[in-house]
């Protein structure tokens, strides 16, 4: 009898242990990659957006393009001239690159304006830029090309030509985390605390992103009369 019941009492445990298993793993998997989930965003150079010069001679310096959320990214360029119907025009010999880190960079879609043009992409992590890290792109066949730098994740690109290069738009896709250096992945600006008023809100100290929209704000509502 007693051996029975305890064939009886293993029967109805191992199913439920079983089930158990299945659920609380099934239940950590789903919560692990949904933290793992990285929101994507876009910075695109176009002929109706973001010119870095619009001189009509090869032109350097230094200017301010922005992201689809509008926030700044500083980029260098020499050597390049203002086109209708492009973007840029790459001058024989000339570069651009972004100053500012653009975190998890994934993938680049370049436009060319005409066929049998080329550039020479270079990417880093730390805005050190060497020919380790470098490919030719050229719009032999098709005058769009993407690249995903290997799912290398890069911060830093440039794009340089060694013959003049019509550029029609550049496409940039970022997640904002920097895969190199986890102890930093937003690139963060600190914002004093704000006392509220009867009339107007105040806010505690946050901090946000100059690339994305992550922020910590907390608003305290006005105290009223």
């Amino acid at each position: 009898m007693k051996s029975k019941k305890l064939l009886l009492l293993l029967s109805l445990l191992i199913p439920i242990t079983f089930i158990s298993f299945f659920v609380f793993n099934s239940f950590d998997y789903v919560s692990l990659n949904t933290k793992a989930e990285i929101s994507s965003y876009s910075l695109v150079l176009s002929q109706t957006s973001n010119h870095l010069t619009y001189s009509s001679n090869g032109n350097s310096g230094r200017s301010i393009v922005k992201t689809k959320l509008g926030n700044d990214i500083q980029m260098e360029f020499n050597n390049l001239s203002f086109e209708d119907n492009s973007w840029q025009k790459i001058n024989a010999g000339g570069f651009f690159y972004n100053v500012d880190s653009i975190s998890g960079i994934s993938n680049i879609s370049i436009t060319f304006n005409n066929y049998y043009e080329q550039i020479d992409l270079c990417w880093s992590n730390n805005g050190a830029f060497s020919d380790q890290n470098k490919v030719s792109l050229n719009s032999d066949l098709n005058l769009m090309v993407e690249y995903d730098f290997n799912n290398a994740m890069p911060n830093y690109v440039k794009i340089s030509a060694s013959a003049d290069c019509s550029l029609a738009s550049i496409s940039f896709n970022f997640s904002c985390f920097d895969y190199h250096n986890h102890n930093s992945s937003h690139s963060v600006i600190h914002h004093e605390a704000k006392e509220p008023t009867c009339d107007e809100t105040g806010n505690y100290e946050y901090d946000t992103c100059l690339i994305c929209d992550y922020s910590t704000y907390v608003e305290i509502p006005a105290l009223g009369h």
